[in-house]
């Protein structure tokens, strides 16, 4: 699912991580490079916890996160067939990177408002991994700060 010019800042790929079902989470479609299927990822000798390994996509190398675990739950351990991951890019320090996370089924796309109302977010959520939380219809949707996520897997 790349990116179109159909798609406007408002337009929100929202789903759900292993670790984290019951909470929905959501970048700007803009963001994302695709919803795929990959291989499982190749663990990386003496990584952080938060990173899972390498899979390939399209002939590239990405980094596989754990986007729970980023956030601050326990990790889920991935089992083959049971995920789509979703891709993104990032600058990690001055490199470009692909980064991807393990996603549940069920993503869909919520075309957001101009003016939405803000919602509480849990408190375990690391902070800085938020840019905000708002009320999708009666829901709370967790909105990520893909900024900063590079710089909080530097850290770990």
């Amino acid at each position: 699912m790349p990116p179109d010019s159909s798609y406007s800042r408002f337009d929100l790929l929202v789903f759900s991580v292993p670790g984290l079902p019951a909470l929905s989470l959501a970048v700007a479609v803009i963001e994302v490079l695709e919803s795929a299927e990959l291989a499982l990822p190749t663990p990386i000798p003496l990584a952080p916890p938060v990173l899972l390994g390498l899979s390939e996509w399209h002939g590239r190398a990405v980094t596989v996160v754990d986007l729970a675990r980023l956030l601050g739950t326990q990790n889920v351990p991935l089992i083959a067939g049971d995920y789509r991951f979703l891709v993104v890019q990032l600058v990690v320090n001055t490199q470009l990177d692909y980064i991807t996370w393990p996603i549940l089924p069920g993503a869909s796309i919520y075309r957001a408002p101009a003016q939405v109302p803000q919602a509480e977010q849990p408190d375990f959520l690391n902070p800085a991994l938020v840019r905000t939380s708002i009320n999708a219809d009666g829901d709370s949707l967790i909105l990520l700060n893909l900024d900063n996520l590079a710089a909080t897997i530097c850290q770990q």
